[in-house]
């Protein structure tokens, strides 16, 4: 049967190696007989100057993402990276997934925290119970 569904964009591909060719051509930038050997070969040089030009966060201005506070600290750092350049967009999506994964932890740890303080009052709760002679707790609803 063949395939009547309509392409989903007006795009072609590359007669050569079938990549998205540019819009008004039948090539891609890599294949498009009008741009010159001498443009690719400068596009490519400052290409690799501005990958260069990107550093990593400084991640010293955090020592450590202990709290909350810590993780606002370093979600704004991120951001601020990505306004002024020196992060990438890919490594600030790394950076935001570590953050939710701490972010995570943070909250299985309070999680605990609770669990514990809950255990810790119904143990408490029990004690004082045996002790007055009561064991049962009324229902009052």
């Amino acid at each position: 049967m063949p395939n009547t569904r309509k392409p989903t964009s007006d795009r072609r591909r590359c007669k050569k190696c079938n990549r998205w060719a540019q819009f008004g051509s039948e090539y891609c930038w890599d294949h498009d007989p009008t741009v010159s050997d001498e443009e690719k070969h400068a596009a490519r040089v400052r290409g690799g100057k501005a990958s260069r030009k990107v550093h990593p966060l400084a991640l010293d201005e955090i020592e450590d993402i202990a709290d909350t506070t810590d993780l606002k600290r370093f979600t704004v750092s991120v951001i601020k990276g990505l306004v002024a350049g020196t992060v990438k967009p890919n490594q600030a999506r790394a950076l935001f997934t570590g953050g939710k994964v701490l972010k995570d932890v943070m909250e299985l740890q309070l999680y605990e925290q609770l669990a514990e303080r809950v255990s810790a009052l119904e143990g408490d709760t029990a004690k004082r119970l045996e002790s007055n002679g009561e064991w049962q707790i009324s229902d009052r609803s």
